[in-house]
């Protein structure tokens, strides 16, 4: 519970900086929390598709979703496991 707490943070710290990042990102990921923490579901080329499909996700299945450049999601991931000690 508690490790899926620092990962929501840390998503959380991590969404501050990625304005920044977009503008120079490639793909987009898709991330999705269904209370358990966020995962990865979909790549985009497109933010704006990216963000019209989370949009309709999150409404549909009553969830979290959003999109974030798939290099910065990586190096959020790498940070965080380096956190954990894993």
């Amino acid at each position: 519970m508690a490790k899926r707490i620092v990962q929501a943070v840390a998503f959380i710290l991590a969404l501050q900086v990625l304005p920044v990042a977009a503008s120079i990102a490639g793909p987009y990921v898709m991330l999705v929390n269904r209370g358990l923490g966020w995962e990865p579901v979909e790549t985009f080329y497109v933010l704006r598709d990216c963000e019209d499909v989370a949009a309709r996700y999150a409404a549909r299945h009553d969830v979290q979703a959003g999109c974030t450049p798939v290099l910065a999601f990586e190096r959020w991931q790498r940070r965080v496991r380096a956190a954990l000690g894993e």
